[in-house]
Protein backbone atom coordinates (compact mmCIF):
# COMPACT_ATOMS: atom_id res chain seq x y z
CA UNK A 1 0.00 0.00 0.00
CA UNK A 2 1.47 3.57 -0.76
CA UNK A 3 2.61 5.62 2.09
CA UNK A 4 0.38 8.39 1.56
CA UNK A 5 1.26 10.68 3.98
CA UNK A 6 4.91 10.77 2.38
CA UNK A 7 3.01 11.44 -0.93
CA UNK A 8 1.09 14.58 0.07
CA UNK A 9 3.49 15.52 2.77
CA UNK A 10 5.03 17.08 -1.05
CA UNK A 11 2.08 19.09 -1.79
CA UNK A 12 0.51 21.99 -0.04
CA UNK A 13 -3.03 20.96 -0.53
CA UNK A 14 -3.50 17.56 0.47
CA UNK A 15 -6.65 16.63 -1.72
CA UNK A 16 -7.32 17.78 -5.29
CA UNK A 17 -9.49 20.73 -5.72
CA UNK A 18 -8.81 21.95 -2.94
CA UNK A 19 -7.96 25.45 -3.41
CA UNK A 20 -11.27 25.40 -5.06
CA UNK A 21 -12.86 23.94 -2.60
CA UNK A 22 -11.92 27.08 -0.08
CA UNK A 23 -13.44 29.03 -2.43
CA UNK A 24 -16.68 27.43 -1.86
CA UNK A 25 -16.09 27.12 1.79
CA UNK A 26 -15.66 31.10 1.98
CA UNK A 27 -18.66 31.15 -0.50
CA UNK A 28 -20.67 29.65 2.02
CA UNK A 29 -19.70 30.16 5.67
CA UNK A 30 -18.87 34.12 4.67
CA UNK A 31 -15.86 34.20 7.77
CA UNK A 32 -15.58 37.07 9.37
CA UNK A 33 -12.99 38.25 12.23
CA UNK A 34 -15.58 37.32 14.46
CA UNK A 35 -15.90 33.93 13.06
CA UNK A 36 -14.09 30.49 14.76
CA UNK A 37 -13.97 27.73 12.68
CA UNK A 38 -12.89 24.06 12.97
CA UNK A 39 -10.70 22.17 10.14
CA UNK A 40 -10.90 18.58 11.06
CA UNK A 41 -8.15 17.12 9.34
CA UNK A 42 -6.43 20.07 8.39
CA UNK A 43 -3.56 18.39 6.56
CA UNK A 44 -0.50 20.92 6.12
CA UNK A 45 -2.73 23.68 7.14
CA UNK A 46 -2.99 25.73 3.69
CA UNK A 47 -6.65 25.49 3.81
CA UNK A 48 -6.31 27.08 7.36
CA UNK A 49 -4.10 29.99 6.44
CA UNK A 50 -5.63 30.87 3.42
CA UNK A 51 -8.80 31.45 5.13
CA UNK A 52 -7.09 32.62 8.31
CA UNK A 53 -5.36 34.90 5.72
CA UNK A 54 -7.85 36.05 3.87
CA UNK A 55 -10.64 36.35 6.19
CA UNK A 56 -8.91 36.74 9.59
CA UNK A 57 -10.94 34.35 11.17
CA UNK A 58 -10.04 32.20 14.02
CA UNK A 59 -9.55 28.83 13.29
CA UNK A 60 -8.73 25.23 15.20
CA UNK A 61 -6.95 22.97 12.89
CA UNK A 62 -7.37 19.30 14.18
CA UNK A 63 -4.57 16.88 12.79
CA UNK A 64 -3.12 13.53 13.96
CA UNK A 65 0.01 12.86 11.90
CA UNK A 66 2.31 14.96 13.90
CA UNK A 67 5.07 16.04 10.53
CA UNK A 68 1.75 18.21 9.24
CA UNK A 69 1.01 19.35 12.33
CA UNK A 70 4.82 20.88 12.86
CA UNK A 71 4.22 21.95 9.46
CA UNK A 72 0.80 23.55 10.22
CA UNK A 73 2.16 25.48 13.40
CA UNK A 74 5.47 26.69 10.77
CA UNK A 75 3.14 27.71 8.60
CA UNK A 76 0.95 29.86 11.20
CA UNK A 77 4.02 31.53 12.24
CA UNK A 78 5.79 31.69 8.83
CA UNK A 79 2.50 34.02 7.55
CA UNK A 80 1.93 35.56 10.99
CA UNK A 81 -1.16 33.49 11.60
CA UNK A 82 -0.35 32.60 15.21
CA UNK A 83 -2.79 34.33 17.24
CA UNK A 84 -5.31 33.35 14.89
CA UNK A 85 -4.30 29.64 14.09
CA UNK A 86 -4.72 27.04 16.95
CA UNK A 87 -3.09 23.70 16.00
CA UNK A 88 -4.84 20.59 18.03
CA UNK A 89 -3.15 17.24 18.33
CA UNK A 90 -6.39 15.33 17.74
CA UNK A 91 -8.29 12.55 15.87
CA UNK A 92 -11.47 13.45 13.56
CA UNK A 93 -13.07 11.16 15.84
CA UNK A 94 -12.81 11.96 19.37
CA UNK A 95 -12.66 15.96 19.37
CA UNK A 96 -10.96 17.71 22.50
CA UNK A 97 -13.82 20.80 21.85
CA UNK A 98 -17.00 21.16 23.04
CA UNK A 99 -20.51 21.07 21.20
CA UNK A 100 -22.00 24.29 19.66
CA UNK A 101 -18.43 26.19 20.37
CA UNK A 102 -17.56 26.85 16.21
CA UNK A 103 -19.29 28.74 13.81
CA UNK A 104 -18.37 26.79 11.17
Amino acid sequence: MPDYARIYARQEYLTPGAAETVDIIAESVQPTEQSLLLDIACGKGEAAATLAGRFACRIAAVELYDPFIHHTAAKAWFFNLRDLITVLRASGRRLPVRDGVFDA
